[in-house]
């Protein structure tokens, strides 16, 4: 068919019905703005109710919402008012625009899963909260325009978002969010116009929105939950990225005194620099800023600062200015010459040129206190201005010559009061006394120092150094040494230390005074002082000889000494003998202790020779036993020695006393294994003598000692046996247990080996049959073994399918407390266990097309005997199918309401079906037809049950097109058998999905129709299943009827193709199946590679098969796993979908 009569039936159906389409008119619309405005929803029409004043003022789509129709505002109960939550609620998707105007009043829109929540524009002019939903597609398929006091939340489910474009011009809050990977979730533009946080994410990877705009204010973003905010004056959004969140940023006051900012109002945002200015004072000088923000330079006059979340305050301060006067010199104010300086400024003064002959003294200062008298006689002055007028003057002095003798001064001329240093010569045979300055007019700092100095009077100077002749010092055999250094001469008066040398064979004895004119310190000291008389001296030091010294059998501490000395003596020691006495064999010498093995006497003067003399030990005989004095074992010991002697251990024995075998010796404690005695005149013989140590033989248990002596305390403790539990003790005789406490006691050890065992009770197994129950002990821990007389707790498990019945037990003279009860206990005997949960079956409930639930109302396909249950029908009204009855497969099963939607019935001991039966949604077109507000007047809907004959007549308005004859039937489904497809009255059995019939009439020159054999468009609003002419050759399936939109396939036809010939390439012929239009969409891209390799099983050719890897890649075509059917039927709008998919600007 040419483009012209395609436009002209386009414009012509336009004229005479203001044709609908169904989902897919936005796709259309969005490529076609210039070609048609296309109205998408279901229209119905509504009387004005009366508004009564209590109910809010809502309006929907220009209609007012009154008490009377808050149940079903649009009609079927798409959109209701609750009052209670004052919510204006949508059931199932709204075709078309929707206008509410609802102060204070939630919205909530939810769509059906796999439809847009709202089909058109949705404008809110007034609101509280919005929220708009949609499941697997978009939730508005137009603009979205808000104005509402609280939030707003727009939200898909693996899908986009919005078609159109999005404005906010008032809310609390927005959030929009969807997931697709193809392309935005907001098709258009994000406008925000208020001054409110926004997050808006694709959970995909396609991007947020074709652009982002924030005009309610400053504000920052990230894009991240609390991530780093981001300043969009330097970064912008970027809206293809997947996630925003927006806060704003409100401006922040700036109080200032004394001074001006470069912001407007005094107002600036966080983050914003801003230029504060201190105002010029006459008479001041500004010093710093002070408030609660951290400038650029506190100090300068003119600063800047990052504007803080918070208001600022800002003062500058100032300073007075004060004049200086300065006499006989310069100044500057902080390093820079100045007329005036203020409190605090730092001030140097300069003293001038000093005239001739003359000298710099010190300044005279008014005005600044606290100079010390050091500073005042800088030439150069600095102080700290002071808060008022200061005047300096440079005072200049004469100039007086110095003259010195036997010395030197650091200068030869000096003003008065100037500090002049002096220092004496060195002059051999001669050391420094004194200074004389001025024949001792002038004060000297230190008179008796070579160097010093003095302060210069008002004349000339002379200065003269004194000094004092040395006397000489002769020490024979020895030295002489003043202030550490040694010397032969020194001053009257000088402290002089003399040392004795040290000469072999001989030790210092005495100092002897050769000139009797000093007094020493110490004369019998090698080492001693005087102090220097007026004349010489001369000292001599005295010795005497050192004698030798002998020790037999011992030794001294030194190998001589002088008469007089003290010497210390030792006695060797001699095996098998004891020291006695000390002999002396030369010299005239006493022992201080002759019968210490250690003393002392004292030297004479001749040599020396000692003897030690010694005595023999006594023996010491030990059976089972060692001896010990002093430490050391020992065998032998004199008299009076103190023994220490220790029995031996024995294995199997225990120590019991000491016998003497022979001597007169007493033992401290003849019982203690180790004890002490005194040695006797006599060798001595003991014997250790001991007990004998019984065994003790356990079972199943161990003793504390495990062996003992009779009379011996024993601890026994019985062992921890698996499977066992302890039950006492047996034990041999002679034994009495006392102190027993579980698995411990206690007896007596007597004069015999003990034979004790612990006894048991033995853990038997409890068998929980099947798994189909738990056992429990007291204490409520899970068992599977007890011992005899134990209490035991059994439950049951739950079982799906099955209820709880009775309990089986063997043995079967085990009593249970309850037999019938879930819960139960029994005592345990003294053999194993076995219990078996008995249950009811619970019968099955098989619903088709339909719902059972129990009496908590939740979801079930068991039940029991007597049981309520709940059926609900499903709802096929999406498949062209409403409920009509109920049918039971079971005789002995009644429904409460055989024809509700939701009855009940009682469960009976058995299995149960039960199947919902519906009416199909029968629609009669007619080709050419009248239209009157957008609904075929010639297309009549009727409901028949599924599975009864329905008769249809075709009928046409002969008023509106005369002439016209009945033609053929075209037939949703395509397999449905009608009959004639040229009869007029046709009949067939109802199916179980939606019939839609249309009627042809023959053409007249008023009303042109299509080409039955041109290829038509199966996928408007319903699918084909294939285009092969079905239903009796009408050439394809009609296309989709939406109900309350009344879409005639007509005039869809015409507008599809005339889009797509405007819309492909010049020459392209429309894609009749999945592999053309992928191949078309590639070609046009330029043919680019994919990012994988392809790999569909079901595409052969290699262009084709990178097609549809690239389209499927791009998110702009679907595939079913390994498969991409290129065959697939591709309708006319899905094309167009597509294409825009594609190429979104073209």
């Amino acid at each position: 068919m040419k483009q012209g009569k395609l436009i002209r039936r386009a414009v012509s159906a336009a004229l005479a019905g203001c044709m609908m389409f169904t989902l897919s008119a936005p796709a259309l619309a969005e490529s076609t703005d210039a070609l048609m405005q296309l109205s998408i929803g279901s229209y119905r029409s509504s009387s004005l109710l009366s508004e009564e004043n209590s109910f809010p003022a809502i309006t929907v789509n220009g209609t007012k919402v009154t008490e009377e129709n808050i149940g079903s505002i649009l009609g079927a109960g798409k959109l209701s008012y609750n009052e209670d939550t004052k919510t204006l609620e949508s059931s199932e998707s709204i075709k078309g625009d929707l206008t509410i105007d609802a102060k204070g009043v939630n919205i909530e829109l939810h769509g059906n899963s796999g439809e847009a929540a709202v089909g058109g524009k949705l404008t809110v002019t007034n609101a509280q909260d919005v929220k708009v939903t949609a499941q697997s597609y978009v939730a508005v398929l137009g603009d979205v325009e808000i104005s509402c006091d609280g939030k707003v939340e727009i939200t898909s489910e693996e899908s986009p978002t919005v078609a159109g474009n999005v404005t906010v011009k008032r809310a609390s809050t927005v959030a929009i969010s969807g997931e697709w990977n193809g392309y935005h979730i907001v098709r258009g533009d994000v406008t925000i116009e208020c001054p409110v946080p926004v997050t808006i994410q694709n959970k995909g990877t396609g991007g947020m929105a074709s652009s982002i705009v924030y005009s309610g204010g400053k504000y920052v973003y990230s894009d991240t939950e609390g991530g780093m905010p981001v300043d969009p004056s330097s970064t912008p959004i970027n809206a293809e990225a997947n996630a925003v969140y927006i806060t704003p940023v409100a401006a922040r006051t700036i109080t200032l005194t004394n001074a001006t900012v470069d912001v407007p109002d005094n107002k600036a945002y966080a983050g914003q620099t801003v230029t504060v200015k201190a105002d010029a004072r006459a008479g001041y000088q500004f010093v710093r800023w002070e408030g609660n923000v951290a400038l650029s330079s506190m100090n300068s006059q003119e600063a800047t600062f990052t504007m803080p979340d918070e208001d600022v305050v800002l003062t500058a301060r100032y300073k007075k200015l004060f004049t200086i006067t300065v006499n006989q010199g310069t100044y500057t104010v902080n390093g820079t010459a100045a007329a005036e300086a203020v409190k605090g400024d730092q001030i140097v003064a300069t003293a001038g040129s000093a005239p001739a002959g003359q000298k710099f003294s010190h300044w005279e200062v008014t005005g600044v206190d606290g100079l010390t008298e050091e500073q005042l006689k800088n030439e150069t002055l600095g102080f700290t201005m002071p808060r008022g007028e200061v005047t300096l003057k440079a005072v200049f002095k004469t100039l007086h010559k110095i003259g010195v003798k036997f010395s030197t001064a650091d200068k030869d001329t000096a003003i008065e009061g100037e500090t002049v240093t002096i220092k004496a010569d060195d002059r051999p045979g001669y050391v420094f006394d004194r200074w004389e300055v001025n024949n001792g007019d002038v004060a000297v700092l230190d008179k008796n120092a070579e160097e010093t100095t003095f302060v210069m009077p008002d004349a000339p100077v002379t200065a003269v150094a004194k000094y004092k002749k040395l006397l000489g010092i002769t020490v024979n055999s020895g030295k002489a040494y003043v202030e550490d250094t040694e010397t032969d001469a020194a001053l009257k008066g000088k402290l002089v230390v003399i040392k004795a040398d040290e000469i072999e064979g001989k030790r210092f004895d005495h100092w002897e005074i050769v000139s009797k004119n000093v007094i020493l310190n110490d004369l019998n000291a090698p080492e001693t002082m005087f102090t220097m008389p007026e004349t010489a001296v001369e000292i001599t030091a005295v010795y005497n000889d050192l004698n030798a010294i002998t020790v037999h059998n011992g030794t001294a501490d030194v190998e001589k000494a002088v008469i007089g000395e003290t010497v210390k003596i030792k006695a060797d020691s001699r095996e098998g003998y004891v020291f006695d006495r000390w002999e002396v064999n030369y010299g005239d010498v006493v022992v201080d202790d002759k019968n210490a093995e250690e003393t002392t006497f004292t030297m004479p003067d001749s040599m020396v020779v000692l003897t030690a003399r010694y005595k023999a030990l006594q023996s010491i005989t030990l059976e089972n036993g060692k001896a010990y004095a002093g430490g050391e074992e020992i065998t032998t010991a004199k008299k009076g020695t103190e023994v220490t002697i220790k029995a031996e251990s024995r294995e199997g024995y225990v120590f019991d006393r000491w016998e003497v075998n022979y001597g007169n010796v007493t033992l401290e404690d003849a019982k203690k294994a180790e004890t002490t005695f005194t040695m006797p005149a006599e060798s001595i013989s003991l014997k250790a003598v001991y007990n004998t140590i019984h065994s003790i033989h356990t079972t199943f248990c161990t003793a504390d000692p495990a062996s003992a002596i009779v009379g011996t305390e024993i601890t026994v403790t019985a062992e921890t046996r698996e499977g066992y539990e302890f039950d006492g003790w047996a034990v041999s005789d002679g034994v009495e247990l006392y102190d027993e406490d579980g698995l411990t006691a206690k007896f007596t050890m007597p004069d015999d080996d003990v034979t004790i065992e612990a006894k048991y009770k033995q853990y038997h197994t409890i068998t929980m049959v099947g798994g189909k129950g738990t056992a429990y002990d007291a204490d409520g821990k899970e068992i599977t073994s007890a011992v005899v007389g134990d209490k035991i707790t059994i439950v049951a498990n739950d079982r799906d399918s099955h209820e709880f019945n009775r309990w089986e037990i063997n043995p079967d003279n085990v009593i249970l407390e309850d037999p019938n009860a879930d819960e139960t206990a029994f005592i345990m005997p003294d053999e194993p266990v076995s219990v078996e949960a008995k249950y009811k079956h619970l019968q099955s409930i098989t619903m088709n097309h339909g719902t059972a639930y129990d009496e908590d109302f939740s979801e079930t396909d068991i039940a029991k005997a007597k049981q309520t249950i709940t059926i609900k029908a499903e709802d096929r009204y999406a498949d062209g199918l409403v409920f009509d009855h109920w049918t039971v497969d079971t005789d002995n099963v009644t429904l409460a309401d055989e024809y509700g939607e939701k009855t009940t019935f009682e469960m009976v001991n058995g299995a149960v079906e039960l199947t919902a039966h519906y009416k199909a949604r029968v629609t009669v077109f007619s080709v050419p037809a009248k239209f009157e507000e957008g609904i075929g007047e010639h297309s009549d809907e009727t409901w028949e049950k599924v599975g009864e004959t329905a008769t249809i007549t075709a009928k046409i308005d002969e008023e509106t097109f005369p002439g016209m004859e009945f033609d053929y039937w075209e037939v949703i489904p395509t397999d449905l058998d009608i009959g004639d497809i040229h009869s007029p009255t046709i009949s067939f059995e109802v199916p179980e999905c939606e019939v839609k019939l249309v009627a042809h009439w023959k053409a007249s020159g008023m009303n042109p129709i299509v080409d039955p054999d041109e290829d038509l468009d199966p996928g408007f609003g319903v699918e084909t299943e294939s285009s092969d002419g079905g239903a009796g050759g009408a050439g394809a399936a009609i296309a989709g009827v939406a109900i309350g939109g009344a879409a005639v396939w007509g005039g869809y036809e015409i507008t599809t193709r005339v889009i797509l010939h405007s819309l492909l390439p010049e020459g392209a012929a429309i894609p009749a199946n999945r592999g053309q239009l992928a191949l078309l969409v590639w070609n046009t891209a330029g043919r680019p590679e994919p990012a994988g390799a392809p790999a569909f099983a079901d595409v052969a050719d290699a262009d084709m098969a990178k097609a549809a890897q690239w389209c499927t890649e791009q998110g702009i075509m679907d595939a079913k796993g390994d498969r991409f059917e290129p065959e697939g039927w591709t309708p006319k709008f899905k094309v167009i979908e597509v294409w825009n998919k594609a190429f979104p600007k073209q």
